[in-house]
């Protein structure tokens, strides 16, 4: 479970460096 937890933390980190690295427009 402790694993899952750090890959989802991982997952959400990258995620969100991304979008503010993309712009809006790219997902409308």
């Amino acid at each position: 479970a402790l694993l899952t937890c750090l890959l989802l933390f991982y997952c959400r980190l990258i995620n969100n460096n991304q979008i503010k690295r993309i712009p809006r427009g790219a997902f409308e």
